[in-house]
């Protein structure tokens, strides 16, 4: 057989070998919320349920309608009042990949200079990383660049992310995910797109708490969120 053919039949099997091994170490499904129950006692596909604690402000599950959805919607809605936030504890800390993946829309559609936030946390240390983002394209702004969705850089100050790009301000649930990964940082999409990423600066190794909250001025309604995760404590 030609060397070269077999280096390339070789390659074949290691890269195939490579994304088996990916397959069996897929993340896992460890938290979902659609709100449908009414109440902030959480189904979890783990642990049995997990309590959504309110840590300030007016944010809680309502039914609503609007000019955009006609027909009745459920989800956990944040008022238009100031610093209102919610958290939820994970059972067992993540330590590896964890994908926070939120469904989130707004009530009161405008663009208005108040942000949304989602956030992750190691309890013990205190170290997070939020990525509040808002429906203004400038709310985020250097000489060169503007955004509604803001990075950070090694030392912490923030800086825009994607050039133009900010939360629509249609009326529709729209997908924002944050990917951590405690060797690579943190990636944040908007319905797939990248829109900020920046490295794991605070060296956080492990999360077990997620936050979410909203600033003044308009109320956002979070459809579903769903929680992803490899490499789970026990």
């Amino acid at each position: 057989m030609n060397m070269t053919i077999l280096r390339q039949a070789t390659l074949c099997v290691a890269l195939s070998a490579m994304l088996l091994g990916r397959e069996v170490m897929a993340n896992d499904v460890i938290f979902r919320d659609d709100f449908s129950s009414g109440e902030l006692t959480s189904p979890s596909l783990s642990d049995g349920g997990h309590m959504w604690l309110p840590k300030s402000g007016d944010v809680g599950i309502e039914t609503f309608t609007t000019n955009e959805h006609p027909s009745e919607i459920t989800g956990l809605v944040f008022s238009d009042k100031t610093n209102n936030q919610i958290f939820i504890d994970l059972k067992n800390p993540v330590r590896g990949e964890l994908i926070v993946r939120v469904s989130l829309m707004q009530v009161t559609v405008g663009m208005a200079n108040p942000t949304f936030g989602i956030g992750i946390q190691n309890k013990t240390t205190g170290a997070e990383y939020f990525e509040d983002f808002s429906p203004s394209p400038e709310y985020f702004s250097t000489d060169s660049q503007k955004s509604g969705f803001h990075t950070y850089d090694k030392t912490g100050d923030i800086l825009p992310g994607s050039d133009g790009v900010a939360f629509p301000i249609d009326g529709q649930a729209h997908t924002i995910e944050l990917i951590f990964n405690p060797l690579d940082g943190l990636r944040v999409t908007l319905d797939g797109q990248v829109v900020a990423e920046w490295a794991n600066f605070r060296q956080i190794e492990e999360i077990d708490r997620i936050m979410l909250r909203n600033g003044k001025g308009l109320r956002w309604c979070v459809r579903d969120i769903e929680i992803e995760a490899a490499n789970v404590s026990k």
